[in-house]
């Protein structure tokens, strides 16, 4: 795999992991971080490290991506946050592992879940001592009850780049 392409994909985990952060203490997802992803995945074929002939695999799978997500937005299951960045990480996912990508996020969502249920069935005492309610769990009743899926969606991306799941097909890579 070539070198520019490696330091691009880390690059892109590097702001899955800036977005996790963002999601856990604000609740919410910058447009500008899942517009950068994008951005990177755009400049690549201009750069000449990856085939225009590859596009279309990768973009078929990522665009199925959000339009499932947006539905799931639509119904509040995932916050428009969440489906942005899923959509936007999806590109850089080989089009064979999109769905492995897609599982490690739901497993990570639901550790985290459970991990958010038990920091709530805590007694008020012990969340005090801790502060982990209060450092995790925002103060706003209705932000409360949401789960960081941006810490989620970073993992899955971390476990991809760890893989070599990221980038273009591998028969699409040019040189």
């Amino acid at each position: 795999m070539d070198g520019v392409t490696q330091w691009v994909e880390f690059a892109v985990v590097l702001i899955c992991a800036a977005a996790a952060v963002q999601d856990l203490f604000y609740r919410e997802i910058g447009n500008s971080l899942s517009l950068a992803i994008v951005a990177l995945f755009v400049v690549m074929p201009f750069s000449g490290v990856w085939a225009w002939a590859s596009l279309p695999a990768v973009v078929g799978p990522a665009v199925a991506v959000f339009v499932v997500c947006a539905v799931l937005f639509v119904v509040g299951v995932l916050g428009g946050g969440d489906v942005k960045l899923l959509g936007a990480t999806s590109l850089w996912i080989t089009p064979g592992h999109v769905s492995a990508f897609l599982l490690s996020v739901a497993l990570i969502g639901g550790l985290l879940s459970l991990l958010y249920l038990a920091l709530r069935w805590m007694s008020p005492q012990r969340q005090q001592k801790q502060g982990a309610v209060d450092r995790f769990c925002p103060g706003d009743h209705e932000r409360s009850k949401t789960i960081p899926y941006g810490v989620a969606i970073a993992a899955g991306a971390l476990s991809m780049w760890c893989l070599g799941a990221m980038g273009p097909p591998m028969l699409a890579r040019v040189g």
